[in-house]
């Protein structure tokens, strides 16, 4: 039987489906996040969200209606589904934050913004901020932390879902021949400094990346 290994716990309903394929599943979380407190106050500027787990981090320091109103820009359709469900406006959902910083540069100009995410985030957005000589703020909702865990099996896929998580895997394990499935492209960025074989998802979300692995070919294993 084909194994994968998951480097995040997935819901019920896509290890489902996962097993359901004909794969053997482990998985474990590589990464931990802690939500720091925060007063979410982006005024009249435009917030921007490059993951969900700023949005949650956001939530839980204040109430359910604390996105109500806001106009964000955001990466990941899970992202913006989330700010949606608790009434924020969603004016850009990008796949990538490379994308979100081009659209950024062509539309938005003219805006203020206020950048919530974690302590290891990508330098694209304050780039492209600075850059454009936008009035912006940083606020550090999370922090991302790794775990160190010894795998001691071998897979013939592993799921990454995020720069952290293959730093996380990797500084214990390598990917040998397993093929790496990827959550998007700046994770697939992390992934080549340590195997050439890795897929992308068609956008940065737990479904996409699970239908990637079901419709592929799965006889990934190197002779």
């Amino acid at each position: 039987m084909k194994r994968l290994l998951s480097t995040k716990i997935l819901p019920d309903s896509l290890q489902a489906q996962i097993l359901a394929a004909g794969w053997k599943l482990t998985q474990y979380n590589a990464i931990s996040i802690e939500w720091l407190p925060v007063e979410f106050a982006p005024g009249d500027r435009l917030a921007i969200f490059t993951s969900k787990q700023a949005v949650r981090a956001c939530l839980a320091s204040g109430s359910d209606s604390v996105l109500s109103g806001v106009c964000c820009l955001c990466v990941g359709a899970a992202t913006a589904s989330l700010i949606r469900d608790h009434d924020g406006a969603v004016l850009e959902c990008a796949s990538s934050a490379t994308e979100l910083a081009s659209r950024i540069t062509k539309k938005y100009t003219d805006k203020s913004f206020m950048y919530y995410c974690g302590n290891r985030r990508l330098d694209i957005i304050p780039e492209t901020l600075d850059n454009l000589g936008l009035d912006w703020q940083e606020v550090i909702v999370y922090r991302t932390q790794t775990v160190d865990q010894t795998v001691d099996q071998t897979f013939d896929g592993i799921l990454f879902y995020s720069p952290s998580g293959v730093e996380s895997f990797t500084a214990s394990n390598a990917i040998g021949g397993a093929t790496a499935y990827c959550i998007g492209p700046t994770t697939a960025a992390a992934v080549q400094k340590h195997t050439k074989k890795y897929k992308i998802a068609t956008s940065p979300d737990l479904e996409a990346l699970v239908a990637l692995v079901i419709k592929l070919p799965t006889q990934s294993k190197t002779t």
